[in-house]
C-alpha cells in the first residue's frame, strides 16, 4: 500500500520526517509494518521551475523554432531555444534548467542549436512523464509562482513509502491507521480535520426506503442522500491527492468515495437514487441463479449464498466488492444514495474468492473494517461530495445497527508479560503503551501497589480486531516496547542427557 507522507501530515506533526524519510521507515519496520520502498517524487523534477516568457522571436536560421527570454524570479532570465507552437510571450511555463535529469534519463545541458545558445528546455507534459501524448509545451495559469519549484507547484514535493501490511492490521490501510499507528510509536497528538456536515434539509428516508434482511452479514448498514448535485471532473487537489498514491480520477463524486476509504480505510459506494427501481434497498443474499453485471461489464451468476445490495427488482452490487453496470454514477447523474457500510470479512471473503475478484474494497473488507467509522466515513464523504460537486446534503440518513458489536476486555498480569517475554516488564510502562493503543486499561488485583498494580483488565478498541486473547497483548506490547530489548538467551540445560538403549548401541555397532 502506498502512503503520502503530506497525505499523512494532515492528520499528525511528522515535518522533521521529511529530511529523513529512512528514520521513519526504520521505525515502522520495527513495529511489524514493513516499509518495502521509499519513494521521492520531488527528485524527478529538481531543477525544473515554474517560469514566464518575456520574450518570443524566430530562430535566425530555423524557421521552425523560437528563441524564448524565460524569466524564473529574483531576476534570472534564461535564453532557451523552443520547438513547440503553442507559446508566447507572457505565458507561464515549465522549465527544466541545466542539471535537470528527465524521465527517460534525459539530461538537461547548456547546447546551442543552429548556432544559437539555450540554456534550458521548455517542458511539454510527455516530457515531464505526466502524459503519453505530447499536445505542446505544458503552460501554467497565470497565477503560477514564477520561480517556485515545479514539484511544490505541481503538489510532488512529497515522499511516498509502499508498506507491506500484514493480514490482522487492517487498520493501517489507510492514512489515518497509519497515522494513528504513528502516533502510538511517537507519543504524539493525531488529529482529524474534519467540519461537522451541516445538512441543507430533505428526509433521506423519503428519498429511499432501505431493508436490512442479511444482518448476520451486514451488522451495520448506512445511508445518505445528496440532491441538485452535478458531477463532473475532480478539482486539482484532489486529482493530485489520489494520483499521488496511484488511483485514477474518475469524476467528483467517485474520487470523493476513494479518497474517503483512503483516509479513513472505510470503503462506500454511491448510487444514482434515479436508477434505483423502487427507490427501495435492500440488504440481502442473492437470487440462486440470477445474473448480475459488473461495472466492468463482466456477467456473473450467483450462487444465492453471496451478499448482495439491492433494488426492488435485482442486484446492484456485490457487496463489499464491486458495484453493477446498472446504478452508477454518470455526468447525468444529479441525485445520489451514499452507502457506507460494515460487511463480515467472511461474507465479503467468500463471493470474492468465488468469482476471483479483488478490489480495493474487498482488499479492506476481507481484513475487518472498523464499525465505528462507519458514520464519520458517510459524513466525511457527504462533506467532500458537497465541497466539489455541490447539492444538497439530505438530513435523517439511516443507521440500521441491529445488534451493536462490541469487544471483551482481556485479562492479564504482570507476571504473565514477564514469563512470556524472558524479562521483568514495568508495569507503568504497560500501562503507556496500552493506552497509547486506544486501550481502556483498568487495574484488577494488586490496585494499593505502587503504581498500577500487577493484573489488569484491558479493552481494545474495536479497529483492533485482532487483539482478542492475553497473548496478544503480550504481543502488542514486546513491538512497542521493542525486540531489540528482549536478550538472546540459550535455554540452560537442567537434566543429564538420556541415556541410549543398550539393544541400539549394540545393533550399532554390529552394524558398523
Amino acid at each position: 500500500m502506498k502512503i503520502s507522507l503530506r497525505w499523512l501530515s494532515d492528520y499528525i506533526d511528522i515535518n522533521d520526517y521529511f529530511a529523513k524519510p529512512q528514520d521513519l521507515a526504520a521505525l515502522l519496520t520495527s513495529a511489524g509494518l514493513e516499509v518495502e520502498s521509499i519513494e521521492n517524487l520531488a527528485k524527478n523534477f529538481e531543477h525544473v521551475v515554474v517560469g514566464n516568457i518575456l520574450k518570443k522571436e524566430t530562430h535566425p536560421g530555423a524557421d521552425r523554432l523560437t528563441v524564448c527570454q524565460v524569466s524564473t524570479g529574483e531576476g534570472k532570465v534564461h535564453q532557451i531555444v523552443c520547438g513547440a507552437k503553442n507559446h508566447s510571450a507572457g505565458d507561464n511555463v515549465v522549465v527544466a534548467l541545466p542539471g535537470a535529469v528527465l524521465p527517460g534519463n534525459f539530461a538537461i545541458k547548456h547546447s546551442k542549436i543552429r548556432g544559437v545558445e539555450s540554456g534550458g528546455m521548455l517542458c511539454s507534459e510527455t516530457e515531464l512523464g505526466m502524459k503519453a501524448e505530447n499536445d505542446g509545451i505544458l503552460l501554467l495559469p497565470k497565477d503560477a509562482p514564477v520561480g517556485q519549484s515545479f514539484a511544490k507547484y505541481m503538489g510532488y514535493d512529497d515522499i511516498l513509502l509502499e508498506l507491506k501490511v500484514t493480514p490482522n492490521r487492517a487498520d493501517c490501510l489507510s492514512h489515518f491507521g497509519l497515522a494513528r499507528e504513528v502516533a502510538t510509536l511517537l507519543g504524539r497528538e493525531v488529529k482529524f480535520p474534519i467540519e461537522s456536515l451541516v445538512e441543507d434539509g430533505g428526509s433521506t428516508r423519503d428519498q429511499i426506503k432501505l431493508d436490512l434482511k442479511a444482518s448476520d452479514m451486514c451488522p451495520r448498514y448506512m445511508g445518505r442522500g445528496i440532491a441538485k448535485l452535478k458531477v463532473g471532473p475532480s478539482p486539482t487537489w484532489l486529482k493530485k491527492r489520489l494520483e499521488s498514491v496511484g488511483v485514477n480520477s474518475i469524476n467528483n463524486v467517485v474520487d470523493c468515495t476513494n479518497f474517503v476509504m483512503l483516509e479513513l480505510g472505510q470503503p462506500l459506494h454511491a448510487f444514482d437514487a434515479t436508477k434505483i427501481a423502487g427507490r427501495q434497498i435492500i440488504v440481502d443474499r442473492a437470487v440462486a441463479g440470477e445474473k448480475f453485471t459488473t461495472l466492468d461489464g463482466t456477467e456473473l451468476t450467483l450462487g444465492g449464498e453471496e451478499l448482495t445490495i439491492r433494488d426492488a427488482e435485482k442486484a446492484v452490487v456485490l457487496a463489499g466488492i464491486i458495484g453493477g453496470k446498472n446504478s452508477g454514477v454518470d455526468e447525468s447523474t444529479t441525485e445520489i444514495f451514499i452507502e457506507a457500510a460494515y460487511f463480515t470479512p467472511a461474507a465479503v471473503r467468500k463471493t470474492a474468492r468465488k468469482f476471483g475478484i479483488e478490489t480495493d474494497s474487498s482488499y479492506r473488507y476481507t481484513r475487518g473494517t472498523n464499525p465505528e467509522a462507519v458514520p464519520l466515513a458517510l459524513n466525511r464523504a457527504a462533506q467532500l461530495i458537497k465541497q466539489v460537486a455541490g447539492g444538497n446534503v439530505m438530513g435523517s440518513a439511516y443507521d440500521l445497527y441491529p445488534n451493536a458489536i462490541k469487544r471483551e476486555p482481556i485479562a492479564i498480569t504482570l507476571q504473565t508479560l514477564s514469563d512470556r517475554l524472558g524479562i521483568k516488564v514495568n508495569s507503568d510502562e504497560f500501562v503507556m503503551w496500552m493506552q497509547r493503543l486506544g486501550c481502556e486499561t483498568k487495574a484488577t488485583h494488586g490496585v494499593g501497589e505502587p503504581p498500577h498494580g500487577h493484573a489488569w483488565s484491558v479493552l481494545p478498541p474495536l479497529f483492533r480486531w485482532d487483539l482478542t486473547v492475553d497473548v496478544d497483548i503480550v504481543e502488542e506490547f514486546a513491538r512497542l516496547h521493542g525486540y531489540q530489548h528482549i536478550p538472546e538467551t540459550i535455554p540452560a540445560l537442567s537434566s543429564a542427557p538420556a541415556v541410549h538403549e543398550t539393544a541400539f548401541t549394540g545393533e550399532s555397532r554390529i552394524r558398523r
